[in-house]
């Protein structure tokens, strides 16, 4: 006699496919979802790294353009003074073109304002190190002269960097300016400065611009270097809406423009960073 053997029915069958392709479903969900938080925590940690980097090394040099000048030579209008801001600063007798003077708003930018130009220059206390191009300080009596700026990645003209061009003079005309100079940071969206001064007991923060329209130029305590920069790193549509985001950066909010790549708005992280360095024997001043 054969006995009836019970097995699955078809609904069983079904609802047990069903539960294992939910299942299935489900874990592949949780496995991109961690896989993309990975790579956005990879794509913040880079652009981080990179910022603070070049950032540091700006500070660097932005200290030392003061090294050697007593308080009230903190000012633009003083020969020498370490924040080049007008020519008056290279003294007579040197020729000063308008891309080595700072200022405001006259860079390439991805945002809905422009980038600032920073312009220091320091005379070194030995013959020895490297200018942020590269090039070996060979003398103490040259000035070095290093301008920071915004331009179009030669790598790639979709993109911008922040670079340094860095050259001399003692008298007469400068010398290794001009160039494009050396990329310091890459994929770099805006570039903002602002200048820490003191009337009195009162310390403010002012850009470039406001600065030179002082009529009584006050001595500059500080500079404050701020950058919105976005990760090279592409990792899925981003959680952020990047076109119509606004970013701090210092005092600025400041949106995308038009120019900035659909691609990079949509896929990349957009993150400001800022630096405010002390500038020697600024500290504790006042008029």
């Amino acid at each position: 006699m054969i006995k009836n053997k019970k097995g699955f029915t078809l609904i069983e069958l079904l609802v047990a496919t069903l539960m294992g392709a939910t299942i299935s479903i489900a874990a592949i969900s949780l496995y991109l979802s961690s896989q993309r938080d990975y790579l956005t925590q990879k794509a913040i940690a880079t652009t981080v790294g990179e910022a603070n980097d070049a950032l540091e090394y700006i500070s660097e040099k932005v200290a030392r353009s003061n090294q050697d000048k007593s308080y009230v030579q903190l000012v633009s209008n003083v020969q020498n003074s370490g924040v080049v801001l007008s020519a008056a600063a290279y003294g007579s007798g040197v020729t000063v073109p308008n891309a080595n003077i700072s200022q405001s708003a006259t860079g390439y930018a991805f945002t809905t304002d422009k980038s600032d130009q920073l312009v220091i220059q320091y005379l070194p206390k030995v013959a020895t190190g490297q200018d942020c191009e590269g090039g070996n300080i060979t003398s103490t009596t040259a000035y070095v002269v290093e301008r920071y700026f915004v331009r179009v990645d030669s790598s790639d003209s979709g993109k911008l960097v922040l670079a340094c061009d860095a050259g001399r003079y003692a008298s007469g005309s400068f010398s290794g300016l001009g160039g494009e100079g050396i990329t310091l940071m890459r994929n770099v969206d805006y570039f903002r400065v602002l200048l820490g001064v003191k009337n009195a007991a009162t310390f403010r923060e002012m850009s470039i611009s406001d600065y030179n329209a002082l009529s009584t130029k006050m001595p500059i305590l500080s500079v404050s270097i701020g950058v919105l920069a976005h990760s090279n790193n592409k990792f899925g549509r981003s959680d952020v809406k990047n076109n119509n985001a606004t970013f701090r950066v210092l005092d600025k909010n400041v949106e995308l423009n038009s120019t900035a790549s659909s691609e990079v708005k949509d896929f990349s992280v957009y993150q400001p960073f800022a630096r405010t360095i002390a500038l020697n024997y600024g500290i504790g001043g006042g008029d």
